[in-house]
């Protein structure tokens, strides 16, 4: 399996995931702590997608590595916050990942994965506001 698919497997798997956990709490509102869990896991996972490029740029590129410990510590901090807020201030999180990391390196990324780093950011800040509507 090329590279290209395994990280279409891998991301597609992740999304699938996010959909089941942002759909659970449609059906018991008390099921946002599985979706808010695992949310937060991911986000702590693609901060490490700052981690490679800027520690390998010339200048080891601060900014870059700040924001990944600015998000993991928002991570870390939105389990003792009321679940919805929990949620909620994980919903920019994402975009900013992405376009902090889009701007940074994106010129040294290959296009199949910004692509689908784009489509799996999106539709997880989508799935934050879904999962969020069914206990608001």
């Amino acid at each position: 399996m090329t590279p290209s698919r395994i990280m279409l497997f891998w991301g597609l798997g992740g999304l699938a995931i996010f959909v089941i956990l942002a759909l659970l709490p449609w059906v018991n509102p008390g099921l946002l702590v599985h979706f808010h869990s695992f949310s937060a896991l991911i986000l702590v996972f693609l901060t490490g997608s700052l981690w490679l490029p800027a520690v390998t740029h010339e200048d080891r590129h601060v900014p870059a590595i700040t924001l990944a410990m600015i998000l993991f510590l928002l991570a870390w901090v939105s389990f003792y916050l009321p679940l919805w807020l929990a949620v909620l201030v994980l919903v920019p999180a994402y975009p900013v990942l992405w376009w902090q990391e889009r701007r940074w390196f994106g010129r040294a990324q290959p296009l199949d994965y910004r692509n689908l780093r784009t489509l799996l950011t999106w539709t997880v800040t989508a799935l934050h506001i879904l999962a969020l509507a069914a206990v608001i």
